[in-house]
């Protein structure tokens, strides 16, 4: 694989985005949902990227390897989460296999892109590590978790990409998802299902930081913040369950 130097902006914090005006950030909320619509509408075969995973079952092995991850990483007993991958275990059987399947970035959110320099305009999508071929709407899920609106409460608790998308001109998630429906006209009829995977997901991963951070294995900006990832991982696992029990704009929008 080559990798090649991209020149362009990162809009990492609150305080990078603060730079950008209300029309930029309205711009640049566009971008990044008509950018994520483009990679879904991307034939896999034709791309040659028909091997990169395999999309049958995709939601079921997600919840499958992630709850294996948990009772790997977990640093305490959490019954909360353990309710959290119960309810995903039935309500995904639910879900339709014919559904339509895409490439899945996995991790697609404003810090993973760069923009041109001068331009709302995303020129690269970065960290690809977890993508494979699998449903799309677990991607626009986990997009919309990661979003930050200036009145959330749990999600201030995550310490990713916090309060970027909260500053003025900057999309809704309700904006967010409309965008995506019109733009790709795919069913989202099982969002709530993918947005508590989402949810359930990024708990594992928290609490698997958390745990190298107990062990002084972490590396990174993350080494040293055990509260903060035992939190998030806490406050992951509350907007998971209140997914299934509201549905997940309200419930991310708490």
């Amino acid at each position: 694989m080559m990798m090649d130097f991209v020149d362009g902006r990162v809009i990492e914090s609150a305080q990078t985005a603060s730079s950008l005006s209300a029309t930029q950030a309205g711009e640049i909320s566009q971008e990044l949902v008509d950018t994520l619509a483009r990679l879904h509408a991307v034939d896999p075969a034709a791309a040659g990227l028909d091997q990169l995973g395999k999309p049958a079952g995709y939601l079921q092995r997600q919840v499958k390897r992630w709850g294996e991850q948990w009772q790997i990483t977990k640093t305490r007993e959490l019954p909360e989460i353990e309710t959290l991958h119960a309810w995903l275990e039935t309500a995904i059987t639910k879900v339709p296999e014919s559904l339509p399947t895409s490439i899945v970035h996995g991790d697609y959110r404003i810090d993973n892109v760069i923009l041109g320099r001068d331009k709302s305009e995303i020129v690269s999508v970065l960290d690809w590590e977890m993508s494979t071929l699998g449903d799309p709407i677990s991607d626009l899920a986990i997009s919309l978790v990661y979003w930050s609106q200036a009145t959330d409460t749990l999600r201030k608790k995550i310490p990713v990409a916090e309060d970027v998308t909260s500053g003025l001109g900057f999309w809704s998630r309700q904006q967010v998802l409309d965008r995506y429906v019109s733009q790709t006209g795919l069913d989202i009829s099982h969002l709530d299902e993918c947005v508590a995977l989402a949810c359930f997901k990024l708990a594992v991963i928290m609490e698997s930081i958390h745990h190298r951070n107990l062990s002084g294995q972490q590396l990174g900006a993350a080494a040293g913040a055990q509260s903060t990832m035992g939190e998030a991982t806490v406050a992951l696992t509350e907007l998971g369950l209140a997914v299934t029990r509201q549905g997940a704009i309200e419930a991310l929008n708490n």
